[in-house]
């Protein structure tokens, strides 16, 4: 007696639905990496440990321009990432419809998205003066103090979740093809230098500001990714 092998699920590839995903990874990419160059705060703001109200105050007031762009610029790079993240999966998705890859994907997109907006929150009063100017000394000192941990905790919380996106999409991208093979391989590297960071991070010894290695990697990936999509979505006409 013979039996019949169970048919496969092979993934049906639409070569325009393809391009249509190549084109957007693009686009969001490339949109991400240039509204993020907005979210760089300014670097005069006062020591957290020693500000008085009245130096947060004058912070505030001088920089309100800057801190507005920047509160503006975090809250669209927050609906940025997720719509990024959210292509990348579904051109995992397309090749792979039963790999847990992208759901993996999209949940660490969640987890780094409230982690941003929660600091975002934190911190927005500054880029409303007058707002401020309504708030006691002391509540104002307060908050200022919470916005510094708010942003320790972001910056010791978010780098694994964002460098885990950054492994698992280089992961599946290098097994099925999705992009040049070199922008896999710079993934990986970034990765590894986040988890090395991770870890020095915690060594109270060490006083040099680990964090900016895989900051700027974080902040040039999905330039990296969109840039190479462009390159792909053009050569595809």
């Amino acid at each position: 007696m013979t039996t019949t092998p169970r048919p496969t699920l092979a993934a049906q590839v639409s070569p325009p639905r393809t391009r249509r995903l190549v084109g957007h990874a693009a686009l969001v990419g490339l949109a991400l990496f240039l509204v993020s160059l907005a979210t760089f705060a300014p670097e005069s703001a006062p020591d957290p440990g020693t500000a008085s109200a009245a130096e947060v105050r004058r912070f505030a007031t001088d920089n309100a321009g800057t801190i507005q762009v920047n509160t503006l610029a975090a809250l669209a790079c927050i609906a940025l990432l997720v719509t990024f993240v959210a292509v990348l999966a579904q051109q995992v998705r397309q090749v792979r419809p039963t790999s847990i890859g992208p759901s993996i994907m999209l949940c660490l997109a969640g987890i780094v998205s409230m982690q941003a907006l929660f600091l975002t929150a934190v911190s927005s009063i500054f880029a409303r003066p007058d707002q401020l100017a309504g708030v006691t000394d002391q509540a104002v000192v307060t908050i200022y103090q919470v916005t510094a941990v708010a942003e320790w905790l972001y910056t010791l919380t978010v780098l694994v979740p964002c460098m885990a996106i950054v492994a698992t999409y280089s992961w599946l991208a290098l097994r099925c093809g999705l992009i040049a093979r070199w922008v896999s391989w710079v993934g990986f590297a970034m990765a590894t230098v986040g988890a090395f960071t991770a870890i020095t991070l915690m060594i109270p010894s060490l006083q040099f500001d680990a964090f900016l290695l895989p900051l700027f990697g974080w902040w040039l990936w999905p330039g990296i990714i969109g840039g190479a999509s462009a390159a792909r979505w053009w050569r595809s006409r």
